[in-house]
């Protein structure tokens, strides 16, 4: 599953720290690969998800990659972004999260 975001204003944060904001379904998102995120993903009870990201347009388009192992044992999802701050004004972004409803390709 692909999400491709698009803010208003540019979040703050390296790419780990935007990702490490989002969770879909009550899985949080975690770029992985650094020994601090791989720390934080064993000492922690909270299911994490190792995703993909990328962003374009100066970082207001984010693509975030979600693995078919994390939903599918989902029949419905929230995305969530937890208390992310624009770069510019330094202002909490507000978001609505949407439900998605996951079936299974034929």
């Amino acid at each position: 599953l692909v999400l491709t975001l698009r803010f208003s204003e540019p979040p703050a944060g390296s790419i780990e720290e935007v990702v490490r904001s989002m969770s879909l379904g009550n899985v949080q998102a975690n770029t992985g690969g650094s020994l601090q995120s791989m720390a934080s993903q064993y000492a922690s009870s909270a299911r994490t998800s190792t995703v993909q990201a990328s962003t374009a347009e100066d970082h207001l388009v984010w693509m975030i990659g979600w693995s078919s192992d994390v939903l599918q044992n989902m029949d419905t999802a929230k995305l969530t972004i937890d208390k992310l701050r624009s770069n510019v004004s330094r202002r909490l972004f507000r978001f609505n999260p949407p439900s998605y409803t996951i079936v299974s390709a034929p």
